[in-house]
């Protein structure tokens, strides 16, 4: 059946997706509505995004947008998740995380559909950065009042998703590039580049140090990717060293050079760092490497082989424990894929003279590249970031590939 056009850039399924992003990534806004968190109003939205969308699918999407590569991976991503259910030492822990992923990828499936154009992406966009930049000025209130935790450390809120300082870094590096695509594309240069301060801001505040890599490689990569930008990139960016060296809150510098102490103390073999954790949870994968513990139960092997029942801080080593190793690779994929994809697409952009849309892939290249770094230092495998971003990635690579698509067929007319 053709797909009939739409009028509206905001129709029902996309203003149900615009609630459940504000109160996801910006948590805050329970604070200001308890009443909402009562009434589950993110469950609400999701099941009003389903229901309209089913009633009216045909007028959304692209040809073949469920036929990427990264929705296979999703589906067989979460398949090996429950089917490790069998394996799991905690089975309650394991299938609370299904439940939730499930819901996670049940609005992916949905997103890739209704955003079928590029002013509704941009819309999504640009609600996902305000939702950051929210968050990111509550963190500098908050330190400016007082309210850390260990006494250094900002916050944004006390508890929830991004209630840790080192998820929120992760928060603020995945949207950065995108307000970066709000500032090179010229819309609201000025108000953008405030946003973008902002979140650097918070970002440091929060003294996360796998933040501090993830947001050096946004800064670094924006030279790389966007050349004709380059000498000022640079310029800026030298000009932000300085100002961090010397506006960062005492202790900032000396928290960051820690990243790279790993001596090993020759008594006890250890290095006091999470390279400890590291290893012994690789020790214990090899133990079951082909389904792990189940999701959700990596926190099991720290607390029984370390008597630490914190964290890993390592989401690839947290999927390769609980899931097995093939997951491992399915999860590894999700960041290669559009990587090796770059080449073929900026390629076929430039011959479109879609400056617009490669803009934004480099930009979406870079939140994954940074969103990697991070993970390497937090345990937030089923982060519900994740889907977010590889849903922009799915949406513009469907978008790319009709543009193709209608290139031959004009071509052959």
């Amino acid at each position: 059946m053709q797909k009939k056009p739409l009028k509206s850039r905001i129709t029902l399924p996309v203003a149900s997706l615009l609630v459940y992003i504000v109160f996801t990534f910006f948590p805050l806004m329970y604070s200001y509505f308890p009443v909402l968190g009562e009434l589950k109003i993110i469950l609400v939205a999701g099941v009003v995004m389903l229901l309209s969308f089913l009633l009216k699918r045909n007028m959304y999407g692209n040809p073949g947008d469920y036929r990427n590569p990264i929705v296979f991976l999703w589906a067989y991503f979460l398949g090996l998740m429950v089917l490790g259910i069998f394996f799991s030492i905690d089975r309650g822990e394991t299938l609370s995380k299904i439940t939730i992923n499930l819901k996670y990828f049940l609005v992916f499936i949905v997103m890739i559909r209704i955003i079928d154009s590029r002013q509704r992406l941009d819309l999504i966009l640009f609600v996902f950065c305000t939702c950051g930049v929210l968050m990111s000025a509550s963190t500098i209130l908050n330190y400016v009042a007082g309210v850390t935790v260990l006494n250094y450390r900002a916050i944004a809120l006390d508890r929830g998703l991004f209630g840790d300082p080192n998820d929120l870094a992760l928060l603020n590096n995945t949207l950065l590039p995108f307000i970066f695509y709000f500032v090179l594309t010229g819309r609201k240069t000025i108000v953008s580049l405030a946003a973008a301060t902002t979140v650097i801001v918070a970002n440091v505040l929060t003294f996360s140090r796998g933040g501090f890599l993830g947001m050096s490689v946004v800064l670094t990569s924006l030279p790389f990717f966007f050349k004709e930008y380059r000498k000022r990139s640079w310029v800026l960016l030298s000009i932000l060293a300085v100002l961090i060296g010397i506006f960062a809150p005492t202790g900032y510098l000396d928290r960051m050079s820690t990243i790279t102490s790993w001596e090993v103390d020759q008594k006890t073999g250890e290095t006091g760092t999470r390279i400890d954790a590291w290893k012994i949870v690789w020790t214990a994968s090899l133990e079951k490497p082909l389904m792990g513990v189940g999701a959700g139960n990596s926190v099991y092997i720290s607390g029984i082989e370390n008597r630490d029942w914190h964290a890993i801080h390592n989401s690839f080593l947290q999927v390769l424990s609980e899931l097995g190793i093939f997951a491992c690779v399915l999860f590894i994929l999700f960041f290669v894929i559009p990587i090796r994809k770059y080449s073929y697409f900026r390629k076929l952009l430039e011959k479109q003279g879609d400056s617009l849309g490669l803009m934004l892939y480099k930009c979406t290249l870079i939140s994954f590249l940074s969103y990697a770094t991070s993970l390497f230092f937090l345990p937030q495998a089923y982060n519900p970031l994740l889907y977010m971003l590889t849903g922009i990635w799915v949406i513009q690579n469907n978008r790319i590939a009709q543009l193709k698509t209608v290139g031959i067929r004009a071509n052959a007319l």
